[in-house]
């Protein structure tokens, strides 16, 4: 890590990330988006598991189709026939039958990567992704999971308890750590903390890390997206998570100030606005 960093992040190992998820025709979040983030960083290879396919855009969600369960397993089988990812960054999976078996099979892994879960259930434009029924899958997730992201509301839905200010976040995150022996990140742009934005990191031990910045006045779609994507490469590299979770911060703060808008949309990742980047 530190070699790499003093070396402007020349002659890194080439690190590949498989990211399990689903597909957003203006590339706003989803696959297209990981594709995006992971073209950015400086020897990063993206594989890609298709979980399902959306019609949805900055304005509304048309339409959420799932692959079958079978489907999914069997491209992630296909690439690690080939491959060993150096993590594994797993978004939106349409159903809980297709969660199940996603964390099945990463259960069965040897030398299991790090696992960054983003339990996606409600797109930023307010359309739901993924039904209420769905929310035990995502909880059979976190139990592979090193790390999970879920905003305010996400939190809720799989702490089952209200989350609005950071000391719910602080409670809810450990709570979801201790239960299911993984890290936790609240994410805080839906938090109420004023003019500053305040993320919350619960380890598996119990300790409690929160990262503070000023909030940008920006309307951008696809953060979780982006935050989750550059902490699974920096995980893949090596980084520690709080490490980790300072560089991902760091991405997103970059990608947010350079979005802009696509069409008559909100502002999403310009990938020729953030520079190369290396952990």
């Amino acid at each position: 890590m530190e070699n790499a960093r003093a070396k402007g992040g020349r002659n890194l190992k080439p690190s590949v990330v498989c990211s399990i998820g689903s597909t957003d025709p203006t590339a706003g979040a989803g696959l297209f988006l990981d594709a995006a983030v992971y073209s950015r960083m400086r020897g990063v290879t993206g594989v890609y598991v298709v979980a399902g396919i959306t019609a949805q855009n900055s304005r509304r969600v048309g339409l959420v189709l799932k692959a079958p369960s079978a489907a999914v397993v069997s491209q992630l089988d296909i690439i690690l026939e080939q491959v060993r990812p150096d993590a594994i960054r797993v978004g939106l999976i349409p159903g809980r039958k297709a969660c199940f078996a996603v964390a099945d099979r990463l259960r069965r892994l040897k030398s299991r990567p790090p696992v960054v879960i983003d339990p996606v259930m409600v797109a930023s434009s307010g359309g739901r992704l993924q039904r209420r029924s769905a929310i035990e899958g995502l909880r059979r997730l976190l139990r592979v999971a090193d790390v999970a992201t879920p905003n305010a509301a996400e939190t809720e839905a799989l702490a089952s308890m209200r989350v609005v200010d950071v000391a719910d976040a602080e409670r809810a995150g450990a709570y979801l750590a201790k239960r299911y022996g993984c890290a936790v990140l609240v994410t805080g742009g839906h938090l109420r903390t004023g003019a500053r934005i305040v993320d919350v990191l619960t380890h598996p031990g119990g300790r409690i890390e929160r990262f503070t910045a000023a909030r940008l006045r920006v309307d951008a779609r696809g953060t979780g997206c982006m935050l989750a994507a550059s902490l699974s490469v920096a995980l893949a590299r090596g980084a520690h998570l709080s490490d980790a979770v300072r560089y991902a911060r760091r991405f997103v703060h970059a990608a947010l100030v350079s979005a802009r808008p696509l069409g008559r949309g909100r502002r999403q990742f310009d990938a020729a606005g953030v520079g190369r980047t290396a952990v």
